[in-house]
């Protein structure tokens, strides 16, 4: 996708990108097509609700592409395992690829195991992400004034401990003014 800006400040033109040979490339994952070609980004709200729009899109091809690869190796795992079970495989001059293969089907095993893992803690994150985004949407209150802001940090942190990003909330403490008279 390519973006592009117009006169006004406030919108963005995003358009396919085209390719050359006119179709994709055999073997990549396409998903599913976005809503719509041109969006306006006319407030915070709108930008927040854009972001996490496209949070969840990201998320639900991530998950199409991991549900894809999981069977595609359960497929495979089941074919060798049926091989291996086989009485072609009980010569002793197979027993050196029959191991192999199994070692194979392990460590596709591993990586499946791994992929659902990794898309769990991918759907924690992106919950949560979303959740903070639509608890900042709201905005403040209109006829009160606010005395003092109280800073709070909310950080993420991947499995090996690590910070992958960090964002500020700022409560706002709200009191109304007495009326005098």
């Amino acid at each position: 996708m390519r973006s592009g800006f117009t006169d006004s400040p406030d919108k963005i033109i995003i358009t396919p990108k085209t390719s050359k040979r006119g179709s994709q490339p055999k073997g990549i994952f396409k998903s599913p097509p976005r809503p719509a070609n041109r969006i306006g980004f006319n407030s915070v709200q709108s930008c927040s609700k854009s972001a996490i729009a496209f949070s969840q899109q990201q998320m639900h091809d991530v998950e199409c592409l991991t549900m894809k690869l999981t069977k595609e190796l359960k497929s495979m795992k089941e074919i060798v395992d049926d091989m291996l079970r086989s009485e072609f495989c009980l010569n002793t001059s197979l027993r050196y690829k029959v191991n192999e293969a199994r070692m194979a089907v392990k460590n596709a095993t591993r990586a499946e195991e791994a992929a659902k893992r990794c898309l769990s803690f991918m759907a924690r994150d992106c919950n949560r992400f979303c959740k903070i985004m639509k608890l900042s949407e709201g905005g403040p209150p209109a006829a009160q004034e606010v005395v003092r802001k109280e800073r709070k940090k909310i950080a993420f942190a991947d499995e090996a401990g690590g910070r992958l990003c960090e964002v500020k909330l700022f409560e706002d403490d709200v009191v109304s003014l007495p009326d005098s008279n």
